[in-house]
């Protein structure tokens, strides 16, 4: 944290890795949830894998296949 080695904390040098941890977090979250959609890992979401995972909930399982289409055109 002490970036300019004075051996003590700064407002700026705390806040910035509070920021840091913060984003780490974030992305530590969204590998999370792309590896849960990402089946075979190969590093693609696949509209039959996001149909395997989503499609078993309620609110999902009657979507056609124009609609998963949608969601990989939407977030390519």
């Amino acid at each position: 944290m002490d970036t300019d080695g004075s051996g003590k904390i700064s407002y700026n040098e705390f806040i910035a890795a509070s920021i840091e941890k913060s984003l780490y977090m974030k992305e530590e979250k969204l590998l999370f949830a792309f590896r849960s959609l990402d089946l075979n890992g190969d590093g693609k979401i696949s509209k039959s894998e996001l149909k395997q995972v989503l499609g078993s909930d309620p609110s999902f399982k009657n979507e056609k296949d124009s609609y998963w289409d949608e969601i990989i055109k939407s977030a390519d």
